[in-house]
């Protein structure tokens, strides 16, 4: 596949960077028609919108990565880059904008696309709790590399197991025998989250 990178906010904060979004959709269409391969719709830290997911949804892209906000801030990365004061302000103001990881999941869920679930995943649980929200999958990166870090090849090895393990449990106490019967398990939605779910 190629993941193509929805970045804006770290775009407009960047020294350097790409100041122009226009035809944005059209070159998605154009990419879904023209390769040989599946492209995958990538946010980088600020999550997707209904309406956004609606919209890469019309130009054929069929996955789309939501990488909420949760996880890594890349404008929070610019912030520290930042050369101009006036950069380095206004990184430090969208420093946490966008739509948290679980709502964003949430928002995209239900449209015919295959969900992602990136961005500040840190355990089986949080994977499980994607996929129950309409995730098809979940990405974790900073435990990995924390476990890389800690024990090697072997660390990294022994802590996706334990995710794995973890996601298996889940599914076993919540009687899903499949990824789309755990889709589909009763949920109770409290808190903020519950202020971010679509309208059925």
């Amino acid at each position: 596949a190629l993941c193509i990178h929805l970045n804006p906010a770290m775009e407009i904060v960047q020294p350097g960077g790409d100041r122009d979004f226009s035809g944005g959709l059209e070159t998605l269409a154009r990419l879904v028609a023209e390769l040989p391969v599946p492209v995958v719709a990538k946010e980088t830290g600020c999550g997707l919108s209904r309406s956004a997911a609606l919209r890469i949804y019309e130009t054929g892209v069929r996955t789309v990565d939501v990488s909420g906000a949760g996880g890594t801030s890349w404008v929070a990365v610019e912030a520290h880059r930042a050369v101009k004061e006036d950069d380095k302000v206004l990184a430090e103001e969208l420093w946490d904008w966008g739509i948290p990881t679980a709502a964003s999941v949430a928002q995209c869920s239900g449209l015919g696309l295959d969900v992602i679930a990136t961005g500040g995943l840190k355990t089986g649980t949080d994977v499980t709790k994607a996929v129950a929200l309409g995730a098809t999958a979940g990405g974790i990166a900073a435990a990995v590399l924390r476990a890389h870090k800690a024990g090697g090849y072997e660390g990294a090895k022994a802590f996706l197991r334990h995710v794995m393990n973890s996601v298996r449990a889940q599914m076993l106490l919540t009687g899903s025998r499949s990824v789309a019967e755990l889709r589909n398990a009763p949920k109770i939605i409290r808190g903020e989250l519950a202020h971010w779910m679509p309208e059925s």
